[in-house]
């Protein structure tokens, strides 16, 4: 067979071979268009970002304040807050300690960590600096943190249920 013959049934036999229309199933150029879309679609669905956190979740819903999106929830929480509640009660969280005052004097200090849960619960032991527990381990103490931002802090005490709310005060 001359060479350009050869070349031109090997092409038309690759076209023969790779049409729709083909019949040989166990071939993959048998499936259609179509179907080859739609396979497409079912891995696009089963193929998704891991679900976020209640962490990340927590962290995005508190960075409120232009800007804060880059803080974590440990840094956003530094700093002196004024109860909204009794304007003599002054929280300060510096580093990992708590810091309570009344009436301008230090009442208690205390360390502190984030965790993802109040100590007592089965998903506790697991700390960082975007968890939505504050936790003063030594006192067995733990409150949720419900909203922070750049200007205003919202606390559940777990072991009662009262909500405190406090402002930046610097």
């Amino acid at each position: 067979m001359k060479p350009d013959l050869f070349l031109l049934f090997s092409v038309v036999g690759l076209l023969a071979a790779c049409s729709p229309e083909t019949k040989n199933s166990s071939h993959p150029a048998a499936v259609k268009p179509e179907a080859a879309v739609l396979a497409l679609d079912s891995i696009s669905e089963s193929v998704k970002a891991p679900a976020p956190t209640e962490s990340t979740e927590l962290a995005a819903s508190l960075a409120l304040q232009p800007g804060a999106a880059t803080k974590t929830i440990y840094q956003l929480l530094q700093g002196k807050w004024r109860s909204a509640g009794d304007d003599q009660y002054v929280l300060e969280l510096k580093g990992h300690r708590y810091l309570d005052y009344y009436g301008g004097k230090l009442s208690d200090s205390t360390e502190f960590i984030l965790d993802k849960a109040c100590p007592s619960a089965p998903e506790a032991g697991h700390p960082g600096d975007n968890e939505r527990y504050l936790v003063q381990p030594k006192e067995d103490m733990c409150w949720e943190i419900v909203g922070v931002d750049e200007e205003s802090l919202e606390l559940i005490y777990t072991s009662r249920g009262n909500t405190l709310s406090f402002k930046r005060i610097r």
